[in-house]
């Protein structure tokens, strides 16, 4: 199977970098923030972060949606955006390194429903060990192997 091509945006490191400084920011005024504010502008930097090459152009794709079309894909983050808060909150010292293991995935709907479906089953289930049990393949384009 011949894979899409696929390599970082030329400013990829720059909105990493501006996801983690954003996270910083929020996180040493944590003190002077209502949580639901401080969870929800972290969740925004999470999404930036898994975005840093476009909503719908990540380094890993599902199976089924490696030649779907944007309106039939769903960009998920392999580790939930409220684990990856959940951490941040915990580690604030360490938003950089925390950050660097959010990543985002994209998947067809249908997928995106069945990996909610698993992890709703099985609230244990973090990472790719969701889309195992979901039965979603993954590619990483860079490598250009299937990794799940």
């Amino acid at each position: 199977m011949e894979l899409p091509e696929w390599k970082p945006r030329a400013d990829s490191e720059m909105r990493k970098a501006s996801a983690v400084a954003l996270a910083s920011s929020v996180l040493s005024v944590r003190e002077k923030m209502l949580l639901p504010h401080l969870r929800e502008i972290l969740s925004i930097a999470v999404w930036k972060y898994t975005e840093c090459d476009g909503k719908y152009a990540t380094r890993y794709r599902s199976e089924g949606a490696l030649f779907a079309s944007s309106s039939e894909v769903h960009h998920e983050h392999v580790i939930t955006r409220k684990a990856i808060v959940d951490r941040l909150l915990l580690d604030p010292a360490n938003t950089q390194g925390i950050l660097a293991t959010s990543i985002g995935c994209v998947v067809l709907r249908s997928e995106h429903r069945l990996l909610a479906v698993a992890e709703k089953a099985d609230k244990t289930l973090a990472g790719w060990d969701r889309y195992q049990v979901a039965g979603v393949a993954v590619w990483d384009l860079l490598e250009g192997r299937k990794i799940v």
